[in-house]
């Protein structure tokens, strides 16, 4: 079966799932969000009380040492010591981003289906 037909089914069905990254995001806003890293050592910067927590998590020089969704955990443990939540930090950043450039079919599609999106961010 081909994949058109596959994703086709999907969505008259009711059963169609997206799976997206930052790129799908950076698409509708021609750029504007920030990028998952971007988005932690902002969050580092503005937010955590380990002064060299983000120091040690994204080196100037070399890789980093943890994986990006590890690295987030570890921000989101300094935060719940604050009593902060580390979802509703990244909200309130990329709340005032609004889509950009030619999305009138992606609002299109999105206002006539039923689906669900899954995120990496």
């Amino acid at each position: 079966m081909s994949e058109y037909f596959e994703i086709a089914y999907a969505a008259a069905s009711k059963r169609l799932c997206l799976f997206t990254g930052t790129g799908f995001s950076k698409a509708l806003t021609q750029g504007n969000v920030p990028g998952w890293q971007e988005l932690i050592e902002d969050v580092c910067d503005e937010h955590v009380q380990n002064l060299k927590l983000k120091s040690s998590l994204f080196p100037k020089e070399g890789e980093n040492p943890l994986r990006l969704e590890e690295a987030a955990q570890i921000v989101e443990m300094d935060l719940a010591g604050q009593g902060k939540n580390l979802h509703e930090v990244i909200a309130s950043k990329i709340k005032s981003i609004g889509l950009s450039g030619e999305t009138e079919s992606i609002k299109e599609f999105f206002s006539e289906r039923s689906f669900r999106i899954v995120t990496t961010n």
